[in-house]
């Protein structure tokens, strides 16, 4: 849904009411609240000594998918095709690739956000904590190959089982790297090469001999909304 200004010009105004996709959507939360409700309205089950709480099995199946679907659009947009002869258009790739995932991830945090209140469940908090063990997860996995005592997977701390972390192969564009995390820092330490590059303190950015900025507050502006603030310190 686009988001809706503060003035909303009258010619203007059906463009941004969105009355198929705000039918699709209160749609979907009426399946989703009857099915929250039918299993919230479950009591507690004891197997042997295990007690299996209904509330927890839908806490943990949301955890589970989102994780899913987190780790998957880090994967496949966190891939970058580099070339030192053509660092403008690869910069402007990079700008494509990181605007694709901000709009992804915003859409997974307002989804969540959105029907937390439907499922009685914190969903801003499970967000903040998944992306957190998933940035923390593939740091650690990217500074294994640094590390004389690796960590396995399953010694990982930030592996679970109800949300386990998926593992996906390395990329031909950079091989050298083992996932996403990897990636990108090593994308943007060629767009920052001293070789090619000068950096700016004035303009806070690295440009090209021909005065055109490669890497500035933009680009870090969307590699927040992209990886978030764990990202960025991971």
């Amino acid at each position: 849904l686009k988001q809706l200004p503060v003035k909303v010009e009258i010619d203007n105004l059906l463009e941004y009411a969105q009355l198929d996709e705000r039918h699709k959507l209160a749609m979907l939360t009426q399946e989703l609240s009857i099915f929250t409700e039918g299993i919230l309205a479950m009591e507690k089950t004891a197997i042997g000594r295990d007690v299996i709480n209904p509330r927890n099995i839908l806490e943990d199946g949301l955890r589970k998918e989102l994780v899913r679907q987190c780790c998957a659009a880090l994967h496949h947009n966190l891939q970058f095709q580099f070339n030192i002869d053509a660092l403008p258009q690869h910069q402007a790739a990079c700008i494509r690739s990181l605007s694709t995932l901000a709009g992804r991830m915003d859409g997974f945090r307002s989804a969540i956000e959105y029907i937390q209140d439907f499922i009685d469940i914190p969903g801003l908090m499970m967000w903040g904590e998944e992306v957190a063990r998933i940035i923390g997860y593939n740091v650690e996995q990217e500074a294994n190959k640094y590390l004389l005592k690796k960590v396995f997977d399953f010694e990982s701390k930030y592996q679970t089982a109800a949300a386990p972390i998926p593992n996906y192969p390395r990329t031909e564009s950079d091989p050298l790297c083992v996932n996403f995390m990897g990636r990108t820092v090593s994308t943007l330490l060629k767009m920052t090469d001293a070789q090619t590059t000068i950096f700016s303190r004035e303009c806070s950015g690295w440009f090209l001999a021909d005065g055109q900025e490669v890497c500035g507050f933009r680009t870090i502006s969307l590699l927040r909304r992209a990886i978030g603030v764990c990202g960025l310190s991971g």
